[in-house]
């Protein structure tokens, strides 16, 4: 009897003992949990925190290029994917900062504006007051392209097209020919004042020489 109740006195013993274990084993768990979730928490706050600020701020950055074309230098502001940012009331911070860099050419690469958003106005406002600034060109993005044709310029978009007109190779598509689902923006920017370059060229005046500009807007991913 003394040895039997001992080994059960010992398993209960034992018993508790693993239960005490197993209880702190899961609360030191539950504190890993916790802090994992405020990691992970602070870490997408903070994330947050840093796309607002980077969407609501510019940076400007300067090239020089050497061209044998000019006696004078000539200054372009090149603009692109802003996608309907805006800084400051209706972007007069980015308007006053590129009217203090006085340009003679503006340049925009496209995708200004959401795809599937038919809120355009953020970027014709914007080109419209640019337009005042210095003569402005624009070519589209896949953004554009979107909200236009209904597609981006995959291959086989291009190749449906070309079908379509009874050509043989994409290369051969006049790009004023394929037929858009959506003519509001082009029509915005020609409104404007603004002048598209896509998949053609124009010229301008600047201080005495002829400047030749071309938009290529191509397959998906290529954008001049």
């Amino acid at each position: 009897m003394t040895d039997k109740l001992y080994q059960a006195q010992t398993e209960k013993v034992l018993d508790q003992i693993w239960k005490d274990l197993d209880m702190k084993r899961r609360k030191r768990r539950r504190v890993r949990l916790k802090r994992a979730a405020v990691a992970a928490a602070s870490l997408l706050f903070f994330t947050f925190l840093f796309c607002i600020w980077g969407n609501s701020r510019f940076e400007v950055t300067f090239y020089q290029v050497e061209t044998g074309k000019f006696e004078d230098s000539i200054r372009i502001v090149g603009i692109t994917d802003l996608h309907n940012a805006q800084f400051g009331i209706d972007n007069k911070r980015l308007i006053d900062r590129i009217a203090a860099l006085e340009p003679d050419l503006v340049l925009i690469a496209g995708d200004m504006i959401i795809s599937g958003d038919e809120d355009i106005d953020p970027a014709v406002s914007l080109c419209r007051k640019l337009t005042g600034i210095a003569p402005t060109f624009y070519s589209y993005g896949n953004h554009e392209n979107k909200m236009v044709y209904g597609s981006d310029l995959t291959p086989e978009f291009l190749k449906q097209q070309a079908e379509k007109m009874g050509m043989r190779n994409e290369s051969d598509l006049d790009f004023a020919d394929i037929p858009m689902i959506d003519e509001s923006l082009p029509k915005a920017l020609s409104e404007a004042g603004v002048v598209l370059l896509n998949n053609n060229t124009d010229s301008i005046q600047i201080k005495g020489r002829t400047v030749d500009l071309a938009g290529i807007n191509q397959e998906s991913g290529a954008y001049y």
